[in-house]
């Protein structure tokens, strides 16, 4: 009996895979910080007698595109944007360390940092500042820069 439908639903799963990785990296374009990920497909020749025309499709290397997106300028003293490789340390809800690139960093009213309600790691823990210091530091900034 011909297997010939095992050959064309490889390509049509494979097909499908892709266009989930294409549906996440559309829905998440806006995303501060998102990296988009990649799929790429091979093919596989089926083994054995009969066969020397078929080719399976398979899964082949996948991984996050690691290029640098746009910057915008937002005037917010605490907003940074990660130039090439690297990551922010973060907190999540559940005491994990995870990583983000997301760079709209908030403060909160005990003086902790946050992205996204996670806290912001530093060396030893979550980073605590006094609560006006940076409000502080944006308004000598400015009193420096319109000086010149």
């Amino acid at each position: 009996m011909d297997r010939l439908i095992y050959t064309a639903l490889s390509g049509a799963s494979q097909t499908l895979y892709e266009q989930q990785i294409s549906a996440n990296n559309l829905a998440n374009v806006n995303t501060n910080g998102f990296r988009a990920d990649m799929a790429m497909a091979t093919n596989d020749k089926v083994k054995g007698g009969g066969f020397d025309t078929r080719y399976m499709a398979q899964e082949g290397a996948s991984g996050v595109n690691d290029s640098t997106g746009v910057a915008e300028k937002t005037e917010r003293p605490l907003d940074v944007a990660i130039q090439g490789a690297g990551y922010i340390a973060v907190q999540d809800k559940n005491g994990n360390e995870v990583y983000t690139r997301n760079g709209n960093i908030q403060q909160d009213d005990q003086g902790q940092l946050t992205i996204d309600g996670n806290l912001v790691l530093g060396d030893n823990g979550p980073i605590i500042l006094p609560p006006n210091a940076i409000a502080s530091f944006w308004q000598r900034r400015h009193a420096v820069g319109d000086a010149r």
